[in-house]
């Protein structure tokens, strides 16, 4: 997928975000790339670790769905403010209603549902299967019919058309889990 030069250079920009902050102890900073907060000099080294290759995990991510994914859903969002923005972005502006595309929503939900998984294209389904499993759900038939008009179901379902996706539940809000893992844990359960 990538070759160790490139790879490099990713580390190179995460280390230079970190150390620009570094230089500013005890003041409150977010955590490049992947969002949240932390304490400048007081995070215990490994955590700072931890976050360094999550953030080079998510460039990564970015880089690969911008060759893989489609280009309306561009580019993938990593933190949780950007996966929110382009929930409730239209034409670049917030508009905190659903006056925004239903592709829209369904990106932010794949973003943060991969996101959880690591950004790990080898095991988890790709966007398009990821659309098509979302719009085969009873969950997005209810939310479409109240909060998004009809042709936005119709022309989504004639791109993605609709088809079950294992793992997938819609119980709530979306989650995805392996096949295999999803099977355990229900098993588990009835017992």
């Amino acid at each position: 997928m990538r070759d160790r030069k490139s790879e490099l250079k990713l580390w190179n920009q995460v280390a230079h975000m970190y150390q620009r902050d570094a230089l500013r102890p005890g003041r409150i900073c977010d955590w490049p790339v992947v969002g949240g907060h932390y304490v400048s000099g007081k995070e215990p080294i490994e955590l700072i670790r931890e976050m360094m290759e999550e953030a080079v995990r998510g460039l990564k991510a970015r880089e690969e769905f911008a060759r893989i994914g489609p280009p309306d859903c561009q580019p993938l969002p990593l933190s949780s403010e950007e996966i929110e923005d382009r929930r409730w972005a239209r034409n670049g502006l917030r508009t905190g209603d659903h006056s925004n595309d239903l592709l829209s929503h369904i990106f932010a939900e794949f973003a943060r549902i991969f996101r959880s998984h690591g950004w790990d294209f080898n095991s988890f389904p790709s966007f398009e299967d990821f659309v098509r499993g979302i719009l085969a759900t009873k969950l997005l038939r209810k939310l479409a019919a109240t909060h998004f008009q009809p042709d936005e179901m119709l022309r989504l379902k004639k791109r993605f058309p609709p088809r079950p996706l294992k793992g997938l539940s819609d119980i709530g809000c979306f989650s995805w889990e392996q096949p295999k893992l999803h099977t355990k844990r229900k098993r588990k359960a009835r017992a």
